[in-house]
Order: C-alpha cells, then structure tokens, then sequence
C-alpha cells in the first residue's frame, strides 16, 4: 500500500515538522523507517541531510510507516549509506520529510529550513556514490588539513601564502611532487561534484553547527575540507563552487551578511531543480527580511522574480539591479520583463568591470563608474501589473557596428606546447575593426581626444585596472601578438597532428615576441576575464563599447537617473526592451548626464 502523509499538525505557530527515523539495517536489506511530528521547540536530537535530488524520473522504494513510499535514487542510496546496522538513526531529509505533493506545505516547510539545520546536531552532505578517485580525494584532503595545521602553528597565514614563503615551501612542496598529481586530480574532480554548484547548500551549511562529508566508509570533517580546499586554492594546487559554499559559510559564522541583490548575483550560478528556489534557497542568509522572499510555491516564476526586482529596486532606490548578465540562450521565461533579471540562468558571465580577484568574490555594488551622475532613483515607476519600470533618461546615441560575441566555451584550441594564446585573441581582430582601427600604428584621436587605439585598450579592460597608460600599451602589445597567433590557430586544419601544429605556433611565437616576455600584468588579465559573453561595438558618434550578446546595429544607448552605467535599449510595443548594461568610453564619469534632458522611458 502506498504511503499518505498526515497533515501537519500547525497549532496555529506553523512550527511542526517531522523526523525521519531511520531503521537498523544490512546492506542488502531494504530502507526502513518511520515518521514522527515535532516541534521546532522539541529536544531531540537530529542529523540533517544535504543532498542533491538527482534524476526526479529515476525513483526507488523504501517503507515507511509500513507503506512504500518512492524516493529520488540519489536519497534512496544516501540513507543507505548513513543507515546503521544496529541503531536507529534520527534524520531530517527533505525528500522523505516534506509532503512535495502538497505545495502549501512544501512553501511553510521551507521557511522553517533555516530553524532545521541550526538545531540539528550535525547537516550530513552526501556528495554521491563513490568512483574510482574518490578515496584518493579523501585521503589528500586529511594530509593538507594536516599541512594547514603545522603551517599556521608555525605562524603562517593562508590568506596570503605562496611557494615564494619558506614556510609555505617547507610545509606544501610535497604536493608539487609528480606522484601527488593523480591525488591534485582526484581533488579537483571531487570539488566539481554536482553538490557543489547547488543553491541549497550555501544556506545548509552557513547554517550548519557543524558538518561532515559521507562518502561510502569515509567521513571529512567540513572544517577540514575548507582548510585543505582553502590551501589547494590559494597556492595554486582554482575559484571554484566548493569555494563559495565554504565562503558562505564564514561570512555568516563572522555575522557578515549580504544584501538581497548581492547574495543573488554572487549565487546565480548554483543551479536549483525549481527555479523558484534559485530565490527561496538563499532567504536565509539575508541580510534584511523581504517580503517577496516568503516562500509560496503557488505563484509563478516569473512573478516571483518580478516581486524581487521590485523589491530591490524599492530598498536600494538605484538601477544596479539592471546591470545583471542577461541570459541570450535556452528557455525564456514567459511573462519576465528585459528589466528584470532571469535567475534560473546559472551561466557564470562576470558583472562589467567585476571580474573576481584576490580573496574577495566580485559583489555587483562594488561597479565603480558613475555614468549617471552620481544620481538615485527619486521614486521607483511600475506600471501594467509591475510588468514595466520606468526609467528617467536621456537617449544619447545609436549602435552602428558590433564586433563577435566573445564565448569562451566555444573558441579553438588555445594550448599548444607551453603557448598558451588568451581566448580573448581569437575575437581582437574583428574588435580592432569594430572600433574603427585601420592598423596598430593607428595614431588617429577618439572623441575624447586620446588616441583611438589608448579608447579601446581601456574598453577592453572595461577602465577596471589601476595600471598606467604606458604599462597598458605593453600589455595590449602582448595582446596583438597573440591576436596574431590566433589566426594563425584558426588556419591550422583540425587533421593536422598534434606536434606538427604544436611547432608552427611555437616557430610563430618565437618570431612575434623576439625573445621578449608574453606575460601580461595581472590586473590587465583579470580585467579581460569580463570580456566573457560581451562584444565591442561602435556608435553613429565614434563612441567605443563593450555590451552584452544581445545588443545589434540599430539599438540605441542611454543613460538614466540612478544607474552608475549606460544601458542599451531597443524599441519595442509599449516600451523599449533593455538589452545590456555597457561601458562607454568617455561617458563614465557622468560628463552626458543632464537633468534637463531627462524623458521617461518604459521598459518592458
């Protein structure tokens, strides 16, 4: 007989939720257990679960309550795995805990996470079923805990460390070592295990009293894996979705919360089997209480995510909001506005001018130009059901020319040998031509009076580096060589073997830098990293741009009243539909923001 839940018993607090008691059992026996209601008042004692959901389709059965009840197959095994052979188990897991049938239940159930994994005694991640590299992962991770530990009884400091610290030399020059390569390599593939891009965990371990790692007969202590994942990072053993997970997780340890907008933005790339979770998955962690935020499983998407631009829009009285990457492939939300961002989006586009360095993820309010004058929104304008947001702005020119849309993930081979050519190379020549450069030596002025090759070396970089004029110009010097090699790697045929094209671009490197160093500065390399999904263009006036995927020939650039950057509009029915935030060289700093100019535009 199947399994029906009996209603929660509320007692008008809401506080009710049930515990899963898992029975004893054999590997090969069946999954057994029992549901008890308590409240969140209640001492007991409790484990959490944290897993992923895995293939809703791919399903199993186990009893419960005497009943069969059919559970997602990634749970089924998880409880398998924490199950005892001879004690009951006491657990919180969503899937078995939670009637997902019933969505007025699911909504209260899920603000009450927060109350769930803080008083349980211990949240137990499941990372999934073990494979061949996984033990060496496990075992490399203890080892660098273990290293972390004596290097900092001995006085040194993870967050700033290096191989060019004796100290550091001393205690992680092993792992340099050949034979460690297959453990560096379990490591990484384990960090990129489906749990760690998935919304949910930053707010179930940030929550967490404390946390564990199971996988098959090995347990990790989260604190841990943080260190050992912290020195992997760090001396360069990569920012990666583990990283923010345990980033989370300080911050709100140390009391440092985020605004709504920034959680949303630093999080966007964690997936979430409901896209309506992408938004319920981190209210925990914010830093103020929203109303839009409080869960309801009966409204649409796209409602939801008007409720929380709206919200946004009304506690910041800015436009920062509108300089989310927008999505420009897969499925479109139907009935969500251009103004309003599509969080189920989890493609990892930077923010212009935010390209993550150092320790600090990039936040979205860190954007340090001023295009708008230094002006905020005076009253935020909704109209048509708060599907349009009017906008107060001056329309200052039109698009003329785009350049190709820098995609990453789909530019030729870029390591040959020891040349490595910067994926950004393969799209500079048609760049260079979109700005209107006839040549290198190119010494014609931009409007702003600087020369036009100085205009689009700083909109490359969108002016995000500190770096001199001069030092820029070595670096953009590296650039064209490598542009040079790129084409060179385009015109190599896919059959030719590997060597063979190995050797043609290293005889080309070797005659294009004499000798000289193809490094690029730091902060000019993380400064081109922003040029992922964006695309240079020119306008009608000779003004050099960076934008987003969308934007065409034809499609006009403004500024407005509480926007720290132009905004690229496209005329539509009943409005204008906004395409992309944008850099604009030499409108940065508010010098084409006029008050008296300012007329109402409708996006929609």
């Amino acid at each position: 007989m199947t399994f029906c839940y009996a209603p929660l018993n509320t007692n008008g607090q809401g506080t009710q939720f049930r515990i899963l008691h898992l029975l004893p059992g054999q590997p090969s026996n069946g999954v057994r257990c029992c549901l008890h209601q308590l409240g969140l008042d209640g001492n007991v004692s409790y484990d959490a679960l944290s897993y992923t959901w895995g293939d809703l389709k791919g399903t199993k059965e186990i009893s419960c309550d005497g009943h069969t009840l059919r559970v997602t197959t990634n749970l089924h095994t998880a409880l398998r795995r924490v199950r005892s052979t001879t004690e009951v188990k006491h657990l919180w897991a969503d899937g078995v805990c939670i009637n997902q049938q019933d969505v007025n239940e699911r909504g209260k159930q899920v603000q009450l996470m927060k109350s769930i994994f803080s008083n349980a005694k211990c949240v137990l991640i499941w990372l999934g079923e073990e494979d061949e590299t996984s033990h060496r992962a496990l075992e490399l991770i203890g080892d660098l805990a273990k290293s972390v530990d004596r290097f900092l009884a001995e006085g040194g400091d993870m967050d700033d460390v290096d191989f060019n610290d004796p100290l550091a030399e001393k205690h992680f020059s092993c792992y340099k070592n050949l034979e460690q390569f297959t453990r560096l390599a379990a490591l990484n593939a384990f960090t990129h295990r489906t749990w760690f891009a998935r919304v949910w965990v930053v707010q179930e371990v940030s929550m967490a009293a404390r946390a564990e790692i199971i996988y098959e007969d090995l347990n990790v202590d989260w604190e841990d894996f943080t260190v050992a994942t912290k020195a992997y990072d760090n001396l360069n053993l990569h920012m990666v979705d583990h990283e923010r997970v345990a980033r989370a997780r300080e911050e709100w340890l140390s009391g440092t919360h985020l605004e709504l907008l920034s959680l949303l933005f630093r999080y966007r790339a964690f997936g979430a089997t409901d896209p309506r979770d992408k938004i319920y998955g981190l209210d925990a962690l914010t830093l103020h209480k929203h109303e839009a935020l409080k869960v309801d499983y009966n409204i649409d998407v796209a409602t939801l995510y008007r409720a929380v631009a709206k919200d946004v829009l009304q506690t910041e009285m800015d436009l920062t909001i509108l300089s989310v990457p927008k999505r420009f492939a897969g499925d479109i939300i139907v009935g969500l506005p251009s103004w309003c961002p599509d969080w189920s989006s989890t493609r990892l586009c930077p923010g212009l001018g935010l390209a993550h360095s150092g320790n600090r993820p990039a936040d979205i309010h860190d954007m340090r130009y001023n295009a708008g004058g230094g002006s905020c929104l005076q009253e935020v304008h909704l109209r048509d059901n708060d599907t349009a947001l009017g906008i107060d702005a001056v329309i200052l020119d039109e698009i003329a020319a785009i350049g190709p849309v820098l995609m990453t993930d789909r530019v030729p081979r870029t390591v040959y040998g020891s040349v490595r050519i910067p994926k950004c190379s393969f799209a500079l020549a048609d760049w260079t031509a979109t700005a209107g450069l006839l040549s290198s030596t190119d010494s014609r002025p931009y409007v702003t009076g600087e020369p036009l090759a100085d205009a689009l070396m700083q909109t490359l970089v969108a002016q995000s580096t500190t770096e001199s004029t001069e030092a820029l110009r070595k670096d953009y010097s590296i650039l064209q060589n490598f542009a040079a090699l790129a084409r060179l790697a385009r015109w190599i045929p896919a059959f030719t073997p590997s060597f063979v094209a190995e050797s043609m671009v290293s005889v080309a490197h070797r005659r294009l830098f004499g000798g000289k160093s193809d490094t690029m500065s730091y902060d000019f390399r993380v400064g081109l990293s922003c040029l992922t999904d964006r695309r240079v263009f020119r306008t009608a006036k000779g003004y050099i741009g960076l934008a987003g995927a969308l934007v065409e020939v034809g499609d006009r650039v403004a500024v407005a009243r509480g926007g720290k950057v132009p905004y690229v509009l496209r005329e539509a029915e009943g409005g204008w539909t906004l395409k992309s935030d944008c850099y604009l060289r030499g409108i940065m700093n508010g010098e084409a923001y006029d008050e008296s100019q300012l007329e109402r535009l409708w996006l929609v």
